[in-house]
């Protein structure tokens, strides 16, 4: 049972990541907001241009699949709780679960945040 459930979680995230690739989404979310232009050394410095590819990679990967992950997590936790019927090492194991998804949150939340106080402390934002 937990086989085919752990299956159709990870069925389904890896759905939601691949989704916008199969209907043509991927390059219209790539391409578009404030980095989307990352002409390269003619246009700007190497620097810039590097600083510009980190920006896509955390804005379209990294933090897409960061709240996937939580969302998902907390769907999981959530029909433990539901399931558990009483039994309180399933109880304790969607308490626990629960606990790593919110401290999965607050890193998360730091490590971006991070990233931009490095950013701006070195004078690059």
């Amino acid at each position: 049972m937990k086989s085919i459930f752990l299956k159709a979680v990870l069925g389904g995230f890896l759905f939601l990541l691949i989704s916008p690739g199969l209907v043509g989404g991927a390059t219209a979310t790539i391409m578009s907001g404030p980095s989307a232009a990352c002409p390269g050394p003619p246009g700007q410095t190497p620097t810039q241009w590097f600083n510009c590819i980190i920006d896509r990679i955390i804005d379209n990967l990294v933090f897409p699949v960061f709240a996937g992950l939580i969302i998902i997590m907390t769907i999981v936790a959530g029909i433990l709780f539901v399931t558990a019927r009483g039994k309180e090492d399933q109880i304790n194991t969607a308490k626990k679960m629960m606990i790593w998804v919110t401290v999965g949150i607050v890193v998360g939340l730091i490590a971006f945040s991070v990233e931009g106080i490095v950013r701006s402390l070195l004078g690059l934002a």
